[in-house]
């Protein structure tokens, strides 16, 4: 058995999984909205629950700055707001489809080449994914305002707006964007 779990590192690409940080203990927690990441783990799984109450919101400047790595965010969040996770070295998110609203820099000066957004984000806040190294973003139906600088300076080459985003504010996509498709 223990020669298994020894070897088990090889057979797998040579890596070991970093494991990842539920304990709720880890985090500052009010009225459904995380405000506080404790703890030093730099990959992270969001519980859904704290002490029996749903986590719904990711709160300002909770996990901004602390070198985070990977993070897992809940069915059960509906906004990510300012800050949330500002200047960490997040390649890529999975942003879950009950997030209706991502504030003003909420993943700000990352390292991010590809994002995904869900059906059910409405509004994406100024400079949201500014400073990443975004190459490709989908930008669903249900998105009707991007604020100014959302995607400003990556490495974005053309993107497709959908229809129902009414409200593009200025430099939404600049430095960066070559064609921009609507």
């Amino acid at each position: 058995m223990t020669f298994i779990l020894i070897l088990l590192p090889l057979f797998s690409g040579g890596k070991a999984k970093a494991e990842a940080v539920t304990d709720p203990k880890s985090f500052e927690f009010e009225n459904g909205e995380i405000i506080n990441y404790r703890k030093g783990h730099k990959n992270i799984v969001i519980p859904l629950e704290i002490d029996g109450e749903k986590v719904t919101k990711i709160g300002k400047g909770s996990f901004a700055y602390i070198n985070l790595k990977s993070v897992e965010i809940p069915r059960s969040i509906t906004e990510i707001k300012d800050f949330a996770f500002s200047g960490n070295n997040l390649k890529n998110i999975k942003i879950p489809d009950s997030v209706n609203k991502i504030g003003f820099h909420a993943f700000y000066n990352n390292t991010m080449e590809t994002l995904n957004l869900p059906e059910g984000v409405n509004e994406i806040g100024d400079s949201a994914f500014a400073s990443n190294n975004l190459e490709e973003v989908k930008i669903p139906d249900s998105v009707t305002k991007i604020e100014e600088e959302a995607f400003t300076n990556n490495n974005l080459e053309k993107i497709k707006i959908p229809d129902s985003a009414m409200n593009i504010e200025k430099e939404a996509f600049d430095d960066n964007v070559e064609k921009i498709f609507k």
